[in-house]
């Protein structure tokens, strides 16, 4: 008699972790994919917006980077320089330098004084371009 095996129950944080150890890989298709799929199952959860922008930036899409990133913003990520950096950096790739700079300064306002050094210096060449 073959015993079944129950399948494997998944929680939130193990889905995020394997889109996660995806991502660090390389295989960003398939990282994109897991965090989609945690938008859905936990919407109020800015972290899984944040990783599903970062993998679709890290494929090109970065016209399908935005929706995410604004999400994550939305959802109390204003204060997390990191993600800040990264909408700014899109918009400024996308050519929407204004906005670009409004959130680069968001970044700078909360970013440690090593990474806030370092955002200012790019502060200042956008404002040059």
């Amino acid at each position: 008699m073959t015993r079944k095996t129950k399948p494997e129950k998944l929680t939130t944080a193990d889905l995020f972790e394997r889109g996660c150890s995806l991502f660090r890989s390389g295989q960003y298709k398939d990282a994109s994919s897991y965090f989609r799929l945690l938008t859905l199952m936990a919407p109020a959860n800015g972290s899984y917006f944040a990783a599903l922008g970062h993998a679709l930036k890290k494929l090109g899409d970065l016209e399908g980077a935005l929706p995410p990133y604004h999400a994550a913003v939305m959802l109390g990520g204003q204060d997390q320089p990191d993600l800040m950096f990264s909408l700014a950096e899109t918009l400024k790739m996308l050519g929407h330098k204004i906005a670009a700079l409004k959130a680069l300064k968001q970044a700078i306002l909360y970013a440690d004084p090593a990474f806030k050094a370092r955002l200012k210096m790019i502060q200042m060449n956008w404002r040059q371009s």
